[in-house]
């Protein structure tokens, strides 16, 4: 079996769950900062809370390069001993930049896996992301039409994952796997990445810093002019990593026979409301306006204002999720992960609060453990 993405939140659980099943994996990674491939993989094995001296193999090569950038006699070695692809890479960037991400990596990668799987008739797991969907109720299939999409992110995975469906239709075993919006572990919280959910916290931690404001202390800070956006009452789609790799694992673990689209989103979401709560009263803040939609009392604090464009410009690309009017049909995963023991952790109060600890435990990943 080929994974990509082991040194990503969602490969690296992927890996663990593979290798602890009995399985054969064999890693596509590159290496980068100082660390071979190996030594990256291992490193978010240790970071997900995995051992990190579980055997897997490691081709070095680079996704989006033609062949994977191997030469011709070694791609043809490992098509040869490839019967499953999970392609789980991917570029989490909402903005395109100037080298052609996040299309690049999620397209041109993609299109290089779906080549290497074709030739070696090998099945390929698809972890896509269940916005491609646009807005609504989303149903666990392929659209007809092209949905509303919001940013670069959405749309390079709408394409990458036509291009899936389009390779399944000519007669390669395809499954596409749909998460929403992946956090830490249910458990402890360990993240290996702090993007989208994380960006929010991030935000207002570090207008706490500026302001030199003490979440241990006994003040509260009020921060008067800064009226977080959405609505409190829709729901936000947060799925802990460790479900998402245990159940992107069966899927490419599972009979040949098994196709089609899952959505590997939460049956019950939490609110953005409840993440402002447990934010606020994480960092003892106090945010005027948004106490003011919910209803409350305004707690004695001390006051700034002049900070609401420093948090709109720090959480501006992850903002169209804030509230967002969608909902996934989930009765296909369900079905086959929920017989299996594989369900998402409630995200509630409590395991808000860890991700947070977590990331702050970290420095937001700046402090993360290495293997060795």
């Amino acid at each position: 079996m080929l994974l990509t993405g082991a040194t990503g939140q969602v490969g690296g659980c992927v890996l663990g769950e593979l290798v602890e099943a009995g399985a054969r994996v064999t890693v596509l990674a590159r290496p980068g900062q100082g660390r071979s491939a190996a030594q990256r993989v291992r490193d978010t094995l240790l970071r997900v809370g995995r051992d990190p001296r579980m055997p897997f193999e490691v081709v070095v090569g680079e996704l989006t390069a033609e062949r994977l950038g191997l030469d011709a006699e070694a791609w043809a070695a490992l098509a040869r001993r490839t019967d499953r692809v999970i392609h789980a890479a991917a570029r989490v960037s909402f903005e395109a930049d100037g080298a052609g991400e996040p299309w690049r990596t999620n397209v041109g990668g993609t299109l290089e896996m779906i080549r290497l799987a074709q030739a070696a008739g090998a099945r390929l797991t698809h972890v896509s992301t269940a916005y491609v969907s646009g807005g609504g109720a989303a149903a666990e299939a392929i659209s007809d039409s092209r949905p509303a999409l919001r940013n670069a992110y959405e749309e390079s995975k709408w394409h990458a994952e036509q291009a899936v469906w389009t390779a399944g239709a000519e007669g390669l075993g395809v499954v596409i796997a749909r998460p929403s919006i992946v956090v830490g572990a249910a458990a402890d919280g360990r993240a290996v990445h702090f993007q989208g959910f994380y960006l929010v916290c991030r935000a207002v931690s570090l207008l706490c810093r500026l302001l030199r404001h003490d979440r241990a202390g006994p003040g509260a800070l009020a921060i008067d002019d800064l009226d977080l956006p959405g609505d409190l009452t829709a729901p936000v789609d947060l799925v802990p990593a460790d479900y998402v790799g245990a159940a992107v694992a069966q899927l490419g673990l599972r009979d040949a026979a098994l196709g089609g689209v899952y959505h590997l989103t939460h049956p019950q979401p939490t609110t953005l409301g409840l993440i402002y709560e447990v934010l606020t009263r994480y960092y003892r803040l106090t945010l005027p306006r948004v106490d003011a939609r919910r209803g409350r009392a305004v707690e004695a604090a001390r006051s700034v204002s002049g900070l609401a464009g420093r948090f709109e410009a720090a959480t501006r690309v992850v903002q169209p999720y804030f509230g967002l009017p969608l909902w996934f049909e989930t009765a296909r995963a369900r079905a086959l992960l929920e017989p299996l023991g594989i369900r998402p952790a409630s995200v509630d109060r409590g395991l808000i609060e860890r991700l947070i600890d977590y990331a702050e435990e970290t420095g937001f990943g700046r402090r993360l453990p290495m293997a060795g």
